[in-house]
């Protein structure tokens, strides 16, 4: 059995971006614990490198463009700014971080960070100051589903044209927000926790009574239990979130890329879309399909490993792990 063919340099490239050892400096002098977003699996990061991969092209094709006078980053679940990943020893830079530091001298006119935890919204605040904060960056604390329709309403003018960054723990964002995105014609990066779905979806079986309502929210309506009481694959969950995307926001099929947790074990969707006409969506969806073919079928273990080996210097060699 031959090795397993893997872009090692290009997946080390993106790591080695992550650690930014000139921003963890900084942070650190401020002299006070971080308060991490989470400390997920190592598979969260392929979320953040996903970001620090398409962000660049989104801002070179779109300032091409005569008609764009303003293009927007919005990140609906900001978290602090700072991800620390169970079983290693750094940390690494969150979505806030990761999209003003990826974009080299490219740039939004506006970023909008939107954090419900207001600890956790201080410290990328702080953050920020230390490192220096992007031109036309507002901060925002609360419910992303209660600050996004004032933020759109001043972003419905022609020429404008937005990023947007949605990466919730579980069903955080209600589907009418979605919608919302889709008529202001933004483009979306959305982490679909299928497997914290699926968690409530089989409560609520056992009883209805439990999760109904969130479950209704984030579906958009009660119609999901015609499709999903049975449920018990991440797929069909994904599947079906998709489909409303298509039928009732962007009137298109989405990228979903596949990551799975663990080997073996329940995975997520990164879903992409854009409302982008001929001329913006063959470029856009030709980058996330190379993202796709570069990290297919590529687990959270396997992420760690790679880690440990690029960044942290421990773990065993990263060639004996891919025989």
């Amino acid at each position: 059995m031959g090795r397993k063919k893997y872009p090692y340099d290009w997946f080390r490239k993106r790591l080695g971006f992550l650690t930014e050892n000139d921003v963890f400096k900084k942070v650190n002098d401020l002299g006070y614990a971080p308060v991490l977003t989470s400390r997920p699996g190592a598979w969260t990061i392929l979320k953040e490198m996903l970001l620090a991969y398409y962000a660049p092209s989104y801002l070179t094709i779109l300032r091409k463009q005569s008609w764009i006078k303003r293009l927007v980053f919005l990140d609906l679940f900001s978290g602090s700014g700072i991800i620390g990943i169970e079983g290693l020893k750094r940390n690494y830079l969150g979505s806030p971080l990761v999209i003003t530091k990826c974009i080299g001298d490219k740039y939004f006119d506006e970023y909008h960070f939107i954090e419900s935890e207001k600890a956790k919204i201080d410290q990328l605040e702080k953050v920020f100051n230390v490192v220096g904060k992007p031109v036309g960056t507002e901060f925002h604390q609360g419910d992303c589903n209660k600050i996004i329709p004032n933020i759109l309403r001043k972003l419905s003018d022609f020429g404008t044209h937005s990023l947007v960054f949605i990466d919730p723990f579980s069903m955080e964002i209600d589907f009418d927000t979605i919608r919302l995105l889709g008529q202001i014609g933004c483009d979306l990066i959305v982490n679909v926790a299928t497997e914290e779905i699926l968690r409530p979806i089989k409560q609520w079986r056992a009883n209805p009574s439990w999760n109904e309502p969130t479950l209704d929210r984030f579906f958009g309506s009660s119609e999901w239990k015609q499709k999903l009481a049975n449920v018990e694959k991440d797929e069909d969950i994904y599947n079906y979130y998709a489909d409303l995307i298509t039928n009732q926001a962007y009137k298109k099929k989405p990228i979903g890329t596949k990551i799975q947790k663990t080997i073996n074990g329940h995975h997520y969707f990164i879903l992409f879309t854009s409302t982008g006409g001929k001329w913006e969506e063959p470029r856009f969806f030709r980058i996330l399909k190379t993202f796709n073919e570069k990290i297919n079928n590529l687990s959270g273990d396997e992420v760690f490993t790679l880690i440990q080996h690029y960044i942290e210097g421990s773990g065993k060699s990263v060639m004996d792990y891919f025989e």
